[in-house]
């Protein structure tokens, strides 16, 4: 019943994310196996060890699909300190087996985030404006909340 009465919004969504990425790479390589990009359709996550996924809006493509996790994040709104954590978890974890695609409807903010959490806390990345220098580096953009910087910023 969901996804019947929930189909024209994610509609609209699909329609919104394909009009915003229809001219950028579907994904972009970040560092070490890990890619940064917007929630693929059927098909587009083969090749992948596994997809960190943090598209609310967005469900599981059907078919074969690598390893999925789902850490949900609305849209537009900053990831929680928790969530962030768990998906650079996520990332370190499944890095360590293959190769990563970190996601959400565009792969501008909340993808981003967590790459950005990732590189810090594994020390790919000495500080935050380093992680945004490195994923703004790639060409994609990023949409990093000024709020989260300065949370995530380490203490001196």
């Amino acid at each position: 019943a969901s996804r019947f009465l929930l189909a024209p919004y994610r509609l609209a969504a699909r329609i919104n994310a394909w009009a915003w990425t229809r001219r950028l790479p579907t994904r972009v390589d970040i560092a070490d196996g890990v890619f940064l990009g917007r929630f693929p359709r059927s098909g587009e996550s083969e090749g992948y060890g596994t997809v960190v996924d943090l598209a609310a809006e967005f469900e599981k493509p059907f078919g074969p699909t690598p390893t999925w996790t789902s850490i949900a994040a609305m849209d537009l709104v900053s990831p929680s300190a928790p969530d962030l954590e768990r998906a650079a978890q996520a990332i370190e974890a499944a890095q360590m087996r293959g190769t990563v695609l970190v996601c959400c409807a565009l792969g501008f903010q909340r993808s981003a985030g967590a790459i950005a959490h990732w590189l810090v806390a594994t020390g790919r990345a000495k500080d935050w404006a380093a992680a945004e220098a490195m994923l703004r580096k790639t060409g994609r953009p990023v949409h990093l909340a000024p709020p989260l910087i300065a949370a995530k910023e380490p203490a001196e």
